[in-house]
């Protein structure tokens, strides 16, 4: 093997080591990447589930102010600047009213 040969083997052997280095340097910063991605997502269902709960509460909060007819039920709806629409159907459920609940 002459000297060109064993330069062209060397620098292509780095050139291999280098690129191996980065791909595991990759992986890492993938997988944290990864890690975080995972737990938005976990936070964004949590987040859904209690505005669903919420809603559903502020629907049947307004069910009762209107089954009992009491206003203090009314006004803690008011004060927390949450609005209801009535169904327009009196058979429809008040549980799938829409609740508009503070942002």
């Amino acid at each position: 093997m002459n000297r060109i040969q064993y330069l062209v083997l060397m620098s292509l052997s780095s050139l291999i080591a280098l690129l191996l280095l980065l791909q595991i340097v990759f992986v890492r910063i993938t997988s944290a990447d990864q890690v975080q991605l995972l737990k938005r997502q976990q936070l964004i269902s949590q987040g859904q589930q209690s505005d669903r709960s919420v809603r559903e509460l502020a629907a049947r909060i307004y069910q009762l102010s209107q089954q009992t007819n009491d206003t203090a039920l009314k006004d803690l709806l008011t004060r927390q600047q949450i609005t209801i629409t009535p169904p327009s159907d009196a058979s429809t459920n008040a549980a799938s009213a829409p609740a508009t609940a503070p942002r």
